[in-house]
Parts: structure tokens; C-alpha cells; sequence
């Protein structure tokens, strides 16, 4: 397959399974991709990606482009990690209720806020951790700032506590 009829053939989900090349050896070609997508969309068959029946398609407008921008970028700039383990939750439950009794608004003190505030202290005592790499330089930053993602119906958010060590 030529790069050209792929990458056409990506954008519009087209499996090349399912495609014979008119090109030299068999090879397909700008044009077989481009005699698909115009059977599409005479035919209005359900669409198939890789053995895949496709429901409906969002475009990604709007809040959904933001988001789906955003966290593209933070893929790419950020190193991932991914750490599970254990851990006794029986002294945060006891430390929620207590803060829950004492408090004196209506809002409701969550795990999520007690959780923000122990990473912000540990990120505050390891701050190797709170860094990133620019170029040849590992950059330790002062502020700790801490996404929560919460989920909507349109997909999540992130929104970034800022300074999160001082609240």
C-alpha cells in the first residue's frame, strides 16, 4: 500500500483487509481508497474498521476538542506512570469523619480532597518527583499543581488544583 492510500485509508476507518489493489503488483493506491469512500457514501452501508461495525461517530468540537487537545499534549510532554498498590484507608476515614463533624459550611469534605492535599505534601517533600524534562535539563517546579479528573457526560475534565500544598 502506497503511504498516501494508508493514511487516506486511516482518516476515513477504511480496513485494507478488505481491499484489492488496482496498482502495480497489487499494491492499492490513492485511487482504490478514493473509489471507496465515494461507494460509502452512495451505498450507506454501517461502516466497518477492522472487523468493527461502527455505531455513530462525535466530532470532536467544542469541550471535547479542548479536552481531547489537552490530553494529547500532556502525553506527549509528560512521562506516564502507572503505580498500583494497597493501602489502609482506615486512618482517612476516621480523619474524613472527624473533618466532616467539625465542618461548619455545607460543603462535604470528599476522599478526593483529602487524597489532594496528601500528594501535594509529599510532592512538596520529594520535589524531584514535581519536575519535568526540558530538553537536556530536568526542571523542578516551585508550584504543585494537581489535576482531578471528574467525569461528565460529555467525557471528563481536568481542572487543575493550583498551589495545591497552600490550600
Amino acid at each position: 500500500i502506497s503511504p498516501v492510500a494508508r493514511r487516506m485509508a486511516e482518516e476515513h476507518m477504511i480496513d485494507l483487509k478488505t481491499m484489492v489493489g488496482s496498482g502495480p503488483d497489487g499494491r492499492i493506491v490513492r485511487e482504490d481508497v478514493e473509489k471507496r469512500i465515494n461507494s460509502r457514501k452512495e451505498t450507506k452501508k454501517v461502516p466497518v474498521y477492522q472487523d468493527k461495525k461502527l455505531k455513530s461517530v462525535i466530532p470532536l468540537k467544542g469541550m471535547r476538542e479542548a479536552i481531547a487537545e489537552h490530553m494529547q499534549r500532556s502525553l506527549a510532554i509528560s512521562a506516564q506512570v502507572t503505580l498500583l498498590g494497597e493501602v489502609d484507608m482506615f486512618e482517612i476515614v476516621k480523619l474524613r469523619d472527624l473533618l466532616v463533624g467539625q465542618a461548619e459550611t455545607s460543603q462535604r469534605i470528599t476522599y478526593t480532597d483529602i487524597l489532594v492535599f496528601v500528594v501535594a505534601k509529599a510532592l512538596r517533600d520529594h520535589s524531584i518527583i514535581n519536575s519535568s524534562l526540558v530538553g537536556n535539563e530536568i526542571n523542578i517546579w516551585e508550584d504543585i499543581n494537581i489535576g482531578v479528573a471528574v467525569a461528565l457526560e460529555e467525557g471528563i475534565i481536568v481542572p487543575v488544583v493550583k498551589n495545591a500544598d497552600e490550600k
